[in-house]
């Protein structure tokens, strides 16, 4: 892949735990994880670690995580969890905010994410931890470039919605032309708008 031209890529790696990780994803998979990662550090790919933290699962982990980011040289990313399914997240939200207190008081230098812009607490010259707090964060939604593609065949315009959704699948299977496919593209992007707002 280093080959082809990727230069960077991120690991989704939840928990250190075996039993954990297999709890959270629903695989055995946490050597294989552990494997990757290992494996694109060593082929260049400056990997960044994605940790979603779950109440009561793998929040007890997040210093952890970041003392395991610290000795491979591996930037953390903690995520709070998205509100897209209501049960789960009454279930398992936990809010970053005492964490980011801890982190300010903890950080040799305070930096920021230019491209969506969110804070950057560096614990050594070389390592820190960012945090994705998108919970009623107007500047989360402000900030976000993503469109999603459903297993469906549609461009999700908003990770929070699914009222506007545009149908690309059956444009392809009836053989539309590029420009057709460029034009739903297009469609989709307008139809963006922040699920948060100021």
């Amino acid at each position: 892949m280093a080959e082809a031209g990727l230069d960077r890529v991120n690991v989704s790696l939840h928990s250190l735990s075996k039993e954990t990780y297999q709890f959270i994803t629903g695989v055995d998979g946490l050597e294989r994880a552990i494997a990757g990662l290992r494996a694109a550090i060593k082929f260049g790919l400056k990997p960044k670690v994605n940790m979603v933290v779950l109440r009561g699962v793998n929040e007890s982990e997040v210093w952890d995580m970041i003392r395991f980011g610290m000795k491979l040289g591996v930037n953390i990313q903690l995520i709070e969890l998205l509100n897209i399914d209501p049960v789960l997240f009454k279930k398992y939200y936990a809010s970053l905010g005492e964490l980011e207190r801890e982190l300010q008081q903890k950080a040799v230098k305070i930096g920021t994410n230019v491209i969506h812009g969110r804070p950057r607490y560096y614990l050594s010259d070389n390592f820190y931890v960012e945090l994705v707090r998108s919970i009623k964060n107007p500047l989360f939604c402000m900030r976000c470039d993503r469109i999603r593609i459903t297993h469906d065949g549609k461009f999700k315009t908003c990770i929070m919605r699914n009222d506007r959704l545009v149908d690309f699948l059956s444009y392809i299977r009836s053989g539309a032309s590029d420009e057709v496919l460029e034009m739903l593209f297009r469609k989709a992007v307008e139809l963006r708008e922040p699920f948060y707002k100021v």
